[in-house]
């Protein structure tokens, strides 16, 4: 396997544990759970959940603060 190639398979890979955890974080923690996570893909996977998470987290900060901005407008 090429390098891009093998690149190529972690993006595949960390795409769908970013897509899993948004739509199925049960299926892919028991996915996790059951693999062994030393696999690069397996490592993917998890970091592709992980970012998840932070874009979520990100996002419902950006909603408050625009909450907040609103407010203050609306005094």
């Amino acid at each position: 396997m090429t390098e891009q190639e093998e690149e190529e398979h972690i993006a595949m890979y960390f795409n769908a544990g970013y897509e899993m955890q948004k739509t199925e974080p049960d299926l892919l923690s028991k996915i996790l759970s059951n693999n062994n996570r030393q696999s690069d893909a397996a490592k993917a996977m998890a970091n592709g959940s992980q970012q998840f998470e932070v874009d979520k987290i990100t996002k419902e900060q950006e909603r408050i603060k625009e909450r907040q901005i609103q407010r203050k407008r609306g005094r």
